[in-house]
């Protein structure tokens, strides 16, 4: 009897000693969905941004492969068409989305405040810049996602 015990406290332990190798095992392979996800952060993004100059004049840039480079491309256009390229500011960028721009003159005809919206849509985000302020429709870019 005694015998009997020792072997089965072996086999337990034995089998509990298995057990816990084929648990790490089973987590480390991906389901269904982590396959899924990686694929989506697999895919490019695509960055835009929008720049304004208090006379009103903008820049834009769309489908850049960085945030940065999306910028640096509005802000230089806004610099080329503006009569103050000084006062040209980076506004809004967008990944993979719509952005919109809305302004608001003072009565000289500068750029006194701007409003900017950022959506799945260019509708959406024309909406979203539009909201809550009013102002007039500037300028607007959708990346190709």
């Amino acid at each position: 009897m005694r015998m009997h015990l020792t072997l089965i406290r072996r086999l337990g332990m034995a089998l509990i000693a298995m057990a816990a190798l084929a648990i790490p095992l089973l987590s480390v392979a991906p389901s269904a969905s982590a396959a899924e996800s990686n694929q989506v952060s697999a895919q490019r993004n695509y960055f835009g941004a929008i720049s304004v100059a208090s006379d009103g004049a903008y820049g834009y840039s769309y489908d850049y492969g960085t945030k940065k480079k999306a910028l640096k491309k509005s802000f230089k256009s806004c610099k080329r068409y503006s009569n103050y390229p000084g006062t040209c500011k980076k506004i809004v960028w967008v990944r993979n989305g719509c952005a919109a721009v809305n302004v608001k003159y003072n009565r000289s005809g500068y750029v006194k405040r701007v409003k900017w919206g950022v959506a799945g849509s260019r509708v959406a985000a024309k909406r979203a810049a539009r909201r809550n302020f009013g102002g007039k429709f500037l300028a607007s870019v959708c990346t190709s996602r």
